[in-house]
């Protein structure tokens, strides 16, 4: 388990979901350049998933016609996916 603020100095494989990040030594056997990629890819889903449901929230129609419980429970996505991108991006600037 990592405490806040304590940098990974191995090669691990990573998940970043609502649950929380995952981090699995790999040691040798992690290919850096597939990692990075990986991530990135990952990474551009969040970004296309953000815009999405900020495209939603911003659509008066949709805020005003939609039941209270589908907008408010598209806000707490939208923030979820938000707090996993700053973590999926500190994830990929650790890995150069």
């Amino acid at each position: 388990m990592l405490e806040p603020g304590q940098a990974i100095n191995e090669k691990i494989v990573s998940a970043v979901c609502q649950a929380g990040e995952f981090f699995i030594p790999l040691g040798e056997l992690v290919d850096l350049e597939k990692e990075k990629a990986r991530l990135n890819k990952e990474r551009q889903n969040l970004v296309n998933e953000i815009a999405r449901a900020e495209g939603k929230l911003n659509n008066p129609g949709f805020v005003s016609k939609a039941p209270a419980n589908l907008v408010a429970a598209e806000k707490e996505k939208l923030e979820k996916n938000k707090e996993m991108l700053v973590a999926l991006d500190k994830r990929i600037a650790e890995l150069g």
